[in-house]
């Protein structure tokens, strides 16, 4: 499963129904290196903070994944912003061994939120695959700045229903 240790609570999961994961995330279109980086789905639709489906596209015509079912494995600091931002905590989501899910879904093996916070409200998501860990996704705030490979890796997507929530800082 993981090597990384669940220690914090997430600061919406007492507060907010489903963690804040319930509805439709577009990827914000205020932010160019979110926009411009291929690993982005345009459009994350969540129910519930169980099922997951991603799209190349905001209207969610092209399906890269659907229908992924996960478990929600608990929260972790971010390995570079916590303690200093207690917003920069990580929601971990494995998914679920089932047969008959869509193949695609193995490419979101691994997903890490940070819960819809801010003005204007958004939240980052990150993704890995088999060959990934949750650890190696965490550590991604420590990667060297590299604007060719959009590192470290913080797309940017809004909530509510909206595509733009705010500049890249």
């Amino acid at each position: 499963m993981t090597n990384v240790e669940t220690q914090i609570v997430s600061q919406n999961a007492y507060k907010v129904p489903y963690l804040g994961y319930d509805g439709i995330f577009y990827l914000n279109t205020e932010s160019n290196s979110s926009m411009k980086d291929p690993r982005n789905p345009k459009r994350i639709v969540i129910e519930k903070m169980d099922n997951f489906s991603f799209y190349k596209d905001t209207e969610g015509k092209t399906p890269i994944a659907r229908n992924c079912r996960y478990a929600y494995l608990g929260a972790v600091p971010d390995s570079k912003f916590y303690p200093e931002y207690k917003t920069a905590i990580w929601d971990l989501f494995e998914l679920k061994k089932d047969e008959s899910k869509d193949p695609a879904c193995n490419q979101f093996k691994y997903l890490s939120f940070q819960a819809p916070e801010g003005e204007p409200i958004h939240s980052h998501f990150r993704y890995g695959d088999e060959k990934s860990s949750f650890q190696t996704m965490i550590n991604m705030s420590n990667d060297a700045e590299d604007k060719a490979k959009f590192n470290p890796w913080w797309p940017t997507y809004c909530g509510g229903g909206k595509t733009s929530c705010g500049k890249d800082e």
